[in-house]
């Protein structure tokens, strides 16, 4: 893969009127290649709240509408193989979350949770409710507002149990 440095580069050299293109491009090949390497489906959920700033949060973040996206995401997909979500989000409603788990493991057997930089709130709900979370140094799980911080924390607790238990119920069959 790619570091960040050469996909700037190589973006710069893009004419101005094709690296919308190029960018689409070289993250599907990227996608693609990680599907291979791990012989898993990848879906990857990014939000633009970093570049962003000045979008409505309701816009950037995982919301209820959000599972219409994960149903479409995952269409034609080998159900048979494991699933790696790619999360990139500054989190959610803690509903959101529960209804994406419990989807996706509707489908999958075992998923994987792979944050490349962040996934906060209800992005790290859905991490702990997957089978494995991969993370790097960089990766920041987790924060919550401070202002809902305890009505979330409870959430989060409820989640994860909720979560674990059901693991260990698809693990018995």
């Amino acid at each position: 893969m790619p570091s960040w440095s050469d996909l700037l580069d190589e973006l710069d050299n893009q004419d101005p009127g094709n690296r919308g293109e190029f960018i689409s491009d070289k993250a599907r090949q990227c996608i693609s290649r990680i599907s291979e390497i791990r012989n898993r489906n990848v879906l990857y959920y990014a939000s633009s709240f970093l570049q962003k700033p000045q979008i409505p949060g309701l816009y950037t973040t995982i919301n209820l509408e959000d599972i219409n996206g994960f149903m479409a995401g995952i269409q034609g997909h080998d159900f048979s193989k494991g699933l790696l979500l790619i999360f990139h989000t500054p989190g959610g409603q803690g509903e959101a979350a529960h209804t994406i788990v419990d989807y996706l493991r509707s489908k999958f057997f075992d998923i994987d949770f792979l944050v490349p930089t962040y996934a906060m709130s209800a992005g790290a709900m859905i991490a702990l409710g997957c089978d494995r979370i991969i993370m790097g140094r960089q990766s920041q799980p987790g924060a919550y507002r401070s202002a809902a911080y305890r009505r979330k924390q409870v959430v989060f607790s409820t989640f994860y149990r909720r979560s674990i238990r059901g693991s260990e119920k698809r693990n018995s069959r």
